[in-house]
């Protein structure tokens, strides 16, 4: 038995010695899957903004150098030395994609021809092996591009809701709403009766969210955004938020509102505030710098990272296949995406092209197609 199936082409991304990103197209040997393993002949992922940020760590696009194998981007040195952890390492960008499964261990046989979803980086690439555990299955023939995004955010939106019923709130807020999740998590808390406070950070993207037919939505730079989230925490009880903002001082201003309507009346006042926890989980970074808590919202409150992949950790393998076939059965309805682009795995690297890349992942996605 031959100890490489084929050789495959994979986007990798590797911090150089003298402090530049190096983007390029490398080979990699592909095993023969063994016991339950799949490969996959990879035809779509999507660009999510984390594999943006995997593939370079900050850098400028704008700014790169290319040649005839591979471009590089010089990092500022504060960015060179806070990823001096990836030294030298090819890393293989890429969360998550789909493609139809060519070759299987003795004991996955049935599943060639099938197209599956899989999970776990290096799907910015020609072939991935993988394990079933990592993958949703959809059936031969099924559209790679409408399999592509099944984990990131559909699980996401799906832990968002997990969070929420195991610490005992009964309503959310989540900002910068406008992005595909955003939407995806709308359309999940509607078909849940979840009640979900939409914040988002122009009275353009409120009025689209509205018009798609949200509930609820209030844009974060009105003047009476205060009184008119405070108004909204009190008709939906909401006490948590995900934060994909980060930066400023955005949670505690959620926080603020909510405190607003929990807090004890006067004749009953309480130096420590309300007792009801005010919590925010921050999953993003939209805007760096650091995280501002001026106080003024009791001491009943909480904010912390937030991660899908940690909660996951947390489910029960019971859970984790139920999330999986309700996204499965919900692909084309409630966990749909669609896409402003289509690129190749050339264009990420084209400097001219990847810069574009870059600020359409801000909102709407982009598909990658091998």
């Amino acid at each position: 038995m031959t100890d490489i199936l084929l050789q495959s082409l994979s986007l990798r991304s590797r911090l150089t010695p003298g402090g530049a990103i190096r983007l390029s197209l490398e080979p990699q040997d592909i095993r023969p899957p063994g016991g339950d393993e799949v490969v996959l002949r990879m035809e779509a992922a999507p660009v999510n903004p984390t594999d943006l940020n995997l593939l370079l760590a900050g850098g400028d696009p704008a700014l790169a150098r290319q040649d005839a194998e591979a471009i590089e981007i010089a990092l500022p040195a504060p960015l060179a030395q806070l990823n001096h952890r990836r030294l030298n390492l090819s890393v293989a960008p890429g969360l998550e994609g789909a493609g139809v499964v060519i070759a299987a261990g003795p004991q996955s046989e049935a599943l060639i021809g099938q197209t599956a979803a899989v999970f776990g980086g290096a799907a910015f690439g020609q072939h991935r092996l993988a394990r079933p555990r990592d993958c949703i299955f959809f059936g031969a023939g099924f559209p790679a591009s409408e399999a592509a995004s099944s984990f990131v955010n559909p699980m996401t939106a799906l832990c968002m809701i997990d969070t929420m019923r195991r610490d005992g709130h009964r309503a959310i807020v989540h900002t910068a709403a406008a992005s595909s999740l955003g939407r995806m998590l709308e359309r999940l808390c509607a078909e849940e009766g979840i009640p979900l406070i939409n914040i988002l950070r122009s009275a353009a993207s409120r009025d689209a969210v509205l018009a798609e037919g949200a509930r609820y939505a209030l844009d974060s730079s009105d003047p009476g955004f205060h009184h008119a989230l405070a108004a909204l925490v009190a008709q939906t009880d909401a006490s948590l938020a995900f934060d994909a903002i980060g930066g400023g001082t955005l949670a505690a201003r959620i926080m603020a509102a909510m405190e607003e309507v929990f807090a004890p009346p006067p004749e009953a006042y309480d130096i420590y505030g309300s007792r009801r926890l005010k919590q925010v989980c921050i999953y993003g970074g939209l805007t760096p710098g650091a995280i501002e808590i001026p106080r003024g919202f009791g001491s009943a409150w909480s904010v912390s990272g937030w991660l899908m992949m940690n909660h996951m950790a947390t489910l029960s393998p019971e859970k984790i296949d139920s999330f999986r076939a309700r996204v499965r059965g919900g692909i084309r309805g409630v966990f749909r995406t669609s896409y402003a682009e289509e690129i190749t795995l050339q264009d990420l690297l084209n400097p001219a092209r990847l810069s574009e890349i870059r600020r359409l992942s801000g909102g709407r996605k982009v598909l990658l197609r091998m």
